[in-house]
């Protein structure tokens, strides 16, 4: 929008070395616009005051084992962090989707990736990052899953695992480990 922009290309390099195109108010990042950041991430969306806020969609730029990744989030952002609902892609095999909060999964959410060659799937409550609360995990090539409470990324407290083969434990677990009373 017209009323946003100071500078008529709307482009400047920003003291950080990172380029600006978009919308400003004031000086500053307002609205919408593209920021291609020093270490290559790029973010594309809405902007308040200097900080992205709103909508958006950030590719980050990631180094795995000296090997070049492209980690992509498209959803909310508030104060310059992941903020409200969005999904993050890893790679085609892990992906999270669901409630975000100080750039951190916390929430309901889902999430699906692969462990040693197996389809995995979770959903839940997520607490800073991590899987707590309420859920279930399917392990989608076993035919199995547990349904229960998580603490710390671990089934914990109350629980019911199936698996694939026809046997079953309901009971107490601590820490992924069937243990206290149950029925198995």
């Amino acid at each position: 929008s017209k009323e946003y922009t100071e500078n008529p290309e709307g482009k400047k390099i920003l003291e950080d070395g990172s380029l600006y195109s978009g919308n400003w108010r004031n000086g500053m990042m307002w609205g919408f616009g593209n920021l291609l950041e020093r270490n290559d991430d790029f973010y594309t969306g809405e902007f308040i005051a200097n900080k992205k806020d709103g909508r958006g969609r950030l590719i980050i730029k990631s180094s795995e084992s000296n090997k070049a990744t492209n980690v992509e989030y498209i959803g909310d952002f508030k104060d310059n962090k992941r903020w409200g609902k969005g999904k993050i892609v890893f790679e085609a095999s892990h992906y999270y989707d669901g409630d975000w909060e100080d750039d951190a999964p916390h929430g309901l959410g889902k999430e699906y990736w692969m462990s040693d060659g197996k389809a995995m799937a979770y959903e839940g409550n997520f607490v800073n990052g991590r899987k707590e609360g309420f859920g279930r995990i399917d392990m989608k090539d076993e035919k199995s899953y547990y349904a229960g409470n998580f603490l710390d990324n671990c089934k914990h407290g109350l629980g019911k695992c199936i698996w694939g083969d026809g046997r079953s434990y309901e009971g107490e677990w601590t820490k992924n480990e069937m243990d206290g009373e149950g029925i198995f």
